[in-house]
């Protein structure tokens, strides 16, 4: 056997060691000396890397109604009340609905100006709900959106965001 194939077959081998420790949640205390070992990543916490999580995720924050449909125009969404205003990213899941394919709900971050979006959630098949997360960027706790005009439903939630600054826990 080649050399190179043995090193790959070590790599992969050491590789998959350490994602079963994670899965059983040992590489916390091995690898990251900056918490506490019971202390997973959902956890409310301040970190080093500065990701916070919500204590009641499960409901929906936005529907249909909070999003301005049509117009081929980005309107600005405010997270304020639930992401803190020095987040720099926030994470979501965003279902949408339409009775044609091909509709979509585009994001990016506020005050970007290019033409391009920074994601977007497209329906694939009519009046089918389609679902996803994504990571957002976002300025002072805004995204902006552009939606198209006849979006028939949009739920969105906020799971949790990315910020330098102390996590706060939010109901």
């Amino acid at each position: 056997m080649d050399v190179k194939w043995k090193i790959l077959i070590a790599i992969l081998l050491i590789g998959g060691i350490i994602m079963a420790l994670n899965f059983a949640g040992v590489t916390n205390s091995l690898f990251d000396n900056s918490r506490n070992a019971d202390e997973g990543i959902g956890s409310n916490s301040s970190r080093k890397f500065g990701f916070g999580t919500r204590d009641n995720a499960a409901g929906v924050d936005f529907r249909l109604i909070d999003f301005t449909l049509g117009g081929g125009v980005f309107n600005v969404l405010d997270l304020s009340a639930i992401v803190p205003q020095d987040a720099n990213a926030v994470v979501i899941f965003i279902s949408i609905r339409d009775p044609s394919a091909n509709k979509f709900l585009r994001f990016r971050k506020k005050g970007y100006l290019t033409g391009n979006p920074q994601s977007e959630i497209i329906t694939q098949v009519s009046n089918q709900w389609i679902g996803g997360s994504m990571t957002l960027p976002c300025t002072n706790g805004q995204i902006e959106y552009l939606a198209s005009s006849t979006l028939t439903g949009a739920d969105m939630r906020i799971i949790g965001w990315f910020g330098s600054s102390e996590i706060k826990s939010t109901q």
